[in-house]
This record gives structure tokens, sequence and C-alpha cells, in this order.
């Protein structure tokens, strides 16, 4: 898809799609084309085989989010519309984008055995030890929407893939 195509499905300005779309590619989530358009990319279809591979059920997802904003309030009801597509009950809290809060979030995920954290970052450091504890409990922690030290993994936007 090119990236004005992009932005008109997704409904984000073209240059916030620009910039999610750099992430993404960054991360190999997705791939540019010598002509402009975007595709998915190989790490994308590496992650994907090796949840098929391990046939891992996901029954509860925690989701950390800093505000009660609607793009976090609208992130949250396309959450809810998956996690139920899926047969899994979503578990949401907000950390008032503290770090510290956002740790422990985390942690209380692990504590409470979710199959998969979902974080929505407000700094890129200080989530290093819960991230720890969560690998350490075999369940991947996913930051939506920038990078963060320590995750399993950073999304730009799950929208796009």
């Amino acid at each position: 898809m090119t990236l004005a195509d992009l932005a008109s499905r997704t409904g984000f300005p073209k240059s916030s799609v620009m910039g999610i779309c750099h992430a993404l590619t960054h991360e190999a989530l997705l791939v540019r084309g010598v002509d402009g358009t975007y595709a998915l990319g190989s790490h994308l279809f590496e992650l994907a085989s090796a949840a098929r591979a391990h046939s891992w059920p996901i029954h509860d997802i925690g989701f950390s989010y800093p505000v009660d904003e609607s793009f976090f309030l609208a992130e949250i009801d396309a959450l809810h519309t998956e996690a139920g597509r899926l047969g899994a009950r979503l578990h949401v809290h907000t950390a008032k984008e503290s770090t510290t809060i956002k740790s422990q979030r985390i942690l209380e995920f692990v504590s409470a055995g979710v199959d998969l954290v979902l974080i929505e970052p407000v700094a890129t450091d200080g989530l290093e030890e819960a991230c720890a504890q969560a690998r350490a409990a075999r369940i991947p922690v996913v930051a939506l929407g920038s990078a963060v030290s320590g995750l399993t993994l950073a999304i730009a936007a799950i929208a796009l893939v």
C-alpha cells in the first residue's frame, strides 16, 4: 500500500502514518518497495510462524496505557474487539504517565499470569527489570507506539499491520 492509502484506511494524518511506517520498517515489520509502497516485513512473518509453531493460546491480555485521552480510549476499544475475536479477556489499567506505575502494572500482569502484556510506554527507559521478570515468566511484553528498552517487541501501530 502507498502512504496515502495507509493514511486513508487508518484515518491517521499522513505525517503520523509516515512516522509509524518508518518505525515499523526499522523493526522489519514492514518493508518499503522501490516504488514507495509498503508491505508486511519478514520479522512479522517470523513472529507469526513462531507463534503458530508453539500453538500459543492467548486467554488473558494485560494492557497498560498512560491517560484517559481519546486516542488511548479508541485503542482500548479496538483491543477489546480483538480480544473478543480471540476469545481472550482484556485487563486494562492506566499508569498515569508514570514509569514506576507502568513497571508495577507489568509486574501485576505477570503475577496474574496473563499470556501477553501490551503497553503504551511513557518513556524509553525504566521498564527493564519488569520486562526481565515477564521474560523469565515467558510472558511477552509488546510496546505499542514506540520502542522501549528491554521489551520483547515494539510495534508502532497495530492497525497498519
